[in-house]
C-alpha cells in the first residue's frame, strides 16, 4: 500500500500556470516521485524547454502536520542557500489557496543507494562532513531568528523507554512479539538503564554540527559524479554528529550492509573523528526507545507504511543492544 499522493492532473490549472510563469516554461509531463512515507505532493517534471525539475509541496488533502513540515522545509531552503549542492538547489515556489509548491533541482544521475557499497557510504559520509563546513556553529550574539535551531528544542524531551515502562504500555509492547514472555525476559534486565540513558541524550558530547535528523536511503541520491545529495530538510538543527549517524547507520544495517560497529568505524575514518562509547549508548537508547514506542502507537491512515518501517528499524537495533549489554542470544520472533 502506498501513500495517497496527488496526480499532476490534480494540481489546479491556475497553479500550473503560475509555476510556468515562474519557471519560464510550462510543464509538459509530470509523474509522481515515490519515496518517503508521507502523502505530500511530489513530481518529477519535464518542462517544454527541455529542463527537468523536482516539484514538491503541500496540497488540500494533507494533514496540518504535513503542511507544517513542508513549510519548515521551505523556510530552511530559503534561510540556508549554502545547502545548494549538498541539497537540491532551490529554484522557486508558488502558493495559491491550499496548494504550496516549491521547485527544486532534479538530481541528474539520481542513483539510489541501495544496494549499499563502501564507496556509496563514503560519499554520504563526505557530504555530511561537508555540511559541517557550510553552516558554522551558532554564536551567542546571533539574533534568535538567525540561529540554527538546537536538537534539544526539536526533540522537546522525547523519550520512548521511559514511556513504555508504564506497565500497561510495556504489556502492549511485549504483545507485539510472537512470544511476549520471551520478549519480556529479554528486555527486562536492561530497561531501567535504557530509560536513564535516553534521558541523557542532550548531554552527548563529541563533534557538534548541523544535523539533517532523517538520514536514510530514501532521503539520499547520488549525482552522476558520485557525490551524495541529502533530500528532505524540515528538521535541520544543531547537535551532536553521533545522533544523525546513529539513525542513519541503523537504517543501513536494516538494508543488509555490515554492522553498526563497522559503519561507525568507517564514518570516523572518513570524517576524522572519534565517538565516545557513552554517547553511542545514549544515542542507541534514544533511538531504540523511539522505535519501540512507535510499535504501540496507532497506525496513521495517511502514512500506511510508517509503523511497519519503524518496527523494522527496532529489529535492526536489537543485535546491537545484545552485543552492547551482553544479553543472551536473540530468540525474539519478528515484531508485528
Amino acid at each position: 500500500m502506498r501513500e495517497p499522493k496527488p496526480e499532476w492532473s490534480s494540481v489546479p490549472p491556475e497553479v500550473q500556470l503560475a509555476l510556468a510563469h515562474k519557471l519560464g516554461s510550462p510543464v509538459s509531463e509530470a509523474s509522481i516521485a515515490w519515496g518517503g512515507y508521507t502523502p505530500s505532493a511530489s513530481f518529477i517534471a519535464q518542462l517544454e524547454d527541455g529542463r527537468r525539475v523536482f516539484i514538491k509541496g503541500a496540497h488540500p488533502g494533507q494533514s496540518s502536520f504535513g503542511v507544517a513540515a513542508f513549510k519548515a522545509e521551505q523556510s530552511i531552503y530559503l534561510k540556508y542557500p549554502q545547502l545548494s549542492g549538498i541539497a537540491p538547489t532551490y529554484i522557486c515556489d508558488v502558493q495559491q489557496g491550499d496548494w504550496n509548491l516549491m521547485v527544486l533541482e532534479a538530481i541528474e544521475g539520481g542513483e539510489h543507494l541501495v544496494p549499499w557499497t563502501e564507496a556509496k557510504l563514503v560519499a554520504v559520509f563526505k557530504t555530511i562532513h561537508e555540511l559541517s563546513r557550510r553552516i558554522p556553529q551558532p554564536t551567542p550574539d546571533m539574533p534568535r531568528l538567525e540561529k540554527t535551531p538546537d536538537l534539544a528544542d526539536l526533540m522537546n524531551g522525547r523519550a520512548g523507554w521511559s514511556v513504555l515502562l508504564k506497565a500497561d504500555m510495556l504489556k502492549q509492547f511485549y504483545n507485539k512479539f510472537a512470544d511476549p514472555i520471551a520478549a519480556k525476559l529479554w528486555f527486562e534486565p536492561i530497561l531501567p538503564r535504557l530509560a536513564l540513558l535516553e534521558c541523557e541524550v542532550n548531554q552527548m558530547g563529541g563533534r557538534h554540527q548541523v544535523l539533517h535528523v532523517d538520514l536514510r536511503s530514501d532521503n539520499l541520491l547520488l549525482r552522476a559524479d558520485g557525490t551524495a545529495v541529502l533530500l528532505d530538510w524540515p528538521n535541520l538543527c544543531w547537535g551532536p554528529l553521533v545522533y544523525d549517524l546513529c539513525f542513519f547507520i541503523n537504517s543501513v544495517v536494516l538494508e543488509g550492509y555490515a554492522t553498526h560497529e563497522e559503519l561507525f568505524a568507517l564514518a570516523g575514518q572518513v570524517m576524522d573523528t572519534e565517538f565516545e562509547q557513552q554517547d553511542l549508548l545514549r544515542c542507541l537508547a534514544n533511538m531504540s526507545g523511539y522505535f519501540a514506542a512507535s510499535c504501540v502507537r496507532p497506525e496513521v491512515p495517511a502514512l500506511p507504511r510508517l509503523r511497519t518501517f519503524q518496527r523494522q528499524q527496532l529489529m535492526a537495533c536489537l543485535p546491537l543492544l545484545q552485543r552492547v549489554f551482553d544479553l543472551p542470544p536473540l530468540g525474539l520472533s519478528k515484531v508485528s
